[in-house]
């Protein structure tokens, strides 16, 4: 899906950014179409370099390693470290699941936290870009 992502980015005119473990590098998969790669040692560097370089973090529908990048993101805003806009695409339903489990987190009183304050959630593009406009 990344790939496909920078390829329309790029197509669109867009500078495309890559955070690339080493081990990527070694297994020669990484994307011809980055203008700019960030070289990271693995993937606790290279969440440390998105959070570090990024203005808003975009959730696409994806597995463990954005779940990941998601609770990492949730979990520094929560004590004050590096709060930056984090938005779920919840493109077909993709987090619907989540949010259920994320909302029974809070009704057991596991969450202390306003989801509104941490993230928001939408299902179509047109509502992502006017929300990162």
């Amino acid at each position: 899906m990344m790939e496909v992502l920078a390829q329309a980015a790029h197509d669109g005119g867009a500078r495309i950014y890559g955070v690339v473990p080493d081990i990527l590098f070694r297994r020669n998969l990484v994307s011809d179409l980055l203008d700019v790669t960030f070289r990271c040692a693995d993937l606790h560097d290279r969440k440390a370099i998105m959070m570090r370089e990024s203005d808003a973090l975009v959730v696409l529908p994806g597995g463990i390693g954005t779940l990941d990048e998601l609770f990492t993101a949730l979990a520094t805003a929560t004590i004050g470290i590096g709060r930056m806009p984090v938005v779920l695409y919840n493109a077909g339903g993709c987090w619907d699941s989540l949010l259920e489990t994320l909302g029974r987190l809070k009704e057991d009183g596991l969450i202390s936290e306003d989801f509104s304050e941490l993230f928001a959630v939408v299902d179509d593009v047109e509502d992502l870009e006017r929300l990162l406009a």
